[in-house]
């Protein structure tokens, strides 16, 4: 007869333990990743060094300037303008996001909780907390470049405030609550096309940010009394939602991005790429 030992009372027990953690979105990373391969400026040979390259160098590729054209109304070959283009470099920012596990086989035979199981958690739950590292990385990316100035926002404008800069922080964009209901999409990307950058755009917001927005787009149903389609209510394909943006009041915050305009390259240095061994670890 068998002795009753540990492992029979295991066999009675789930040893895919529970995963009590939380992952919220990670709109930030979600939004820049999806726009990325609408960045035009750089040739796929560039982009696969980006992928590769070390992050301890200098990433920059040129580009020509937007030119001053001169232009004169005196005819003759001794008036004609030089005109010559002008050369500038882009730099690009390589941030070495970094962290690891320890998963020990041993500690988990003759466990209640299964080992690939555990190991597969904490992978996750690593792999996410980078994200957020990533998260906040993007989030001040943005702050540094968002927009400083608009023009033709008299027109968008309505007459009624619907868009305005902070008084405060110039900025800043408010669109007050009756702009959000209905006219805010289709306002904002014709602002931006008015400020000659014109493209498809994404929005990211805080939790909820934009729950105001996907109601309006759906309380008509097919039988609408309004032509939504003109309304230019963004897929949700276009809005994305984080944690790392705080509500702050009862109006949204976030940013507006166009295709393009940001990317994120994943890269993967040489030592890791060749497979690293130290003290008999892999």
């Amino acid at each position: 007869m068998a002795y009753l030992d540990s492992t029979v009372w295991n066999d009675i027990q789930d040893t895919n333990a529970v995963d009590i953690a939380r992952r919220p979105k990670l709109g930030l990373v979600d939004a820049v990743k999806d726009g990325t391969p609408f960045i035009d400026f750089l040739s796929p040979s560039a982009k696969q060094q980006l992928s590769e390259i070390s992050s301890l160098r200098d990433i920059k590729f040129p580009y020509l300037k937007d030119q001053e054209i001169t232009v004169v109304t005196t005819p003759g070959f001794d008036f004609i303008p030089s005109n010559l283009p002008e050369t500038g470099t882009y730099s690009f920012n390589v941030y070495d996001v970094f962290s690891g596990l320890r998963h020990h086989p041993s500690s988990y035979d003759n466990n209640v909780v299964d080992g690939m199981y555990a190991r597969n958690s904490q992978m996750l739950n690593v792999a996410y907390k980078m994200g957020q590292t990533i998260e906040g990385i993007v989030a001040a990316r943005l702050e540094e470049r968002k927009t400083q100035k608009l023009e033709h926002l008299i027109q968008i404008n309505q007459g009624d405030g619907t868009y305005a800069f902070d008084t405060g922080a110039t900025n800043i964009l408010s669109v007050n609550k009756a702009g959000q209901k209905e006219t805010m999409f289709s306002n904002l990307t014709q602002l931006m096309e008015a400020n000659e950058v014109g493209g498809n755009y994404r929005i990211v917001t805080n939790p909820a940010g934009l729950a105001v927005q996907k109601h309006e787009a759906l309380k008509y149903s097919a039988n609408n009394d309004k032509n939504l389609a003109a309304l230019g209510f963004f897929t949700p394909e276009q809005m994305y939602e984080s944690r790392s943006i705080s509500g702050g009041s009862d109006v949204f915050n976030g940013w507006l991005l166009r295709d393009g305009a940001m990317g994120l390259y994943e890269n993967y240095p040489f030592d890791f790429r060749q497979g690293t061994v130290v003290n008999g670890k892999k």
